[in-house]
């Protein structure tokens, strides 16, 4: 604030006073003509400039402080300050940028306990999930074909088939899929073992593998009971003839 009202009041103060000077200077030019370039005699300010001052810092409502200034350098007839702070005569202080620091990473390498490594998720591992099987004799012979002729085999039609060759043919591929599930199962606990966490999966993998058996054998019981009354017609038929 104080720069602005400086500003308004210092032109008619140097407008005034420069008169001032012109007319000292040309008096004291030659009465000290003889004193040198570096023996120049100090400026005053006459009395009336000094209580025009006066009156303009009044009207200006300039502080203590600023009002001792501005009168410090009319005593000794120094320049007057071009911006003067209402308290202080220091400049102030440029603001500190603040540096935003990031995480700070110990330098010391910092190990967890073995219950904070098991009490995550990194240990566990999905339930063993055997993929659908596919008869590779059907696709030899598929493959075979379309290299052969250019085209794939035409499959019969349902109408043509036997329902009793389609549940033999169903039970002997399902017999087979249960055998190759059965062997995934083994592989996989071979692997674990291979790894050093066969007992977490062992129990798992032992009962699958058991119920996998016992469906065998109720397959394999079917299928006997299917021979056996084949055998009893086929021996019904020839007492018949």
């Amino acid at each position: 604030m104080y720069s602005c009202i400086h500003s308004n009041f210092t032109g008619s103060y140097y407008a005034c006073v420069t008169n001032e000077i012109m007319e000292e200077s040309v008096t004291t030019h030659g009465r000290n003509s003889n004193k040198g370039l570096w023996n120049c005699p100090r400026f005053k300010y006459s009395k009336d400039t000094q209580e025009l001052m006066q009156v303009m810092m009044q009207e200006s409502r300039l502080t203590n402080f600023q009002q001792r200034q501005i009168n410090k350098q009319l005593k000794k007839g120094g320049v007057l300050p071009l911006s003067c702070n209402p308290t202080s005569s220091t400049a102030p202080a440029e603001p500190q940028l603040r540096v935003s620091k990031g995480p700070v990473l110990s330098s010391r390498p910092q190990r967890r306990s073995a219950e904070k490594c098991c009490a995550g998720d990194s240990y566990t591992r999905e339930r063993f999930r055997p993929s659908i099987t596919r008869d590779m004799e059907k696709e030899k012979r598929r493959l075979q074909n379309i290299l052969a002729t250019g085209h794939e085999e035409m499959q019969p039609s349902p109408s043509h088939t036997r329902p009793a060759n389609r549940t033999e043919d169903t039970e002997k591929d399902r017999f087979q899929e249960v055998l190759d599930e059965i062997e995934e199962r083994r592989q996989f606990l071979d692997e674990m073992n291979a790894l050093g966490r066969g007992r977490q999966y062992r129990h798992i993998i032992n009962t699958e593998i058991s119920q996998k058996i016992r469906e065998l054998e109720l397959i394999d019981r079917t299928r006997s009971e299917a021979i056996r009354m084949k055998e009893e017609q086929k021996v019904k038929g020839e007492e018949q003839q």
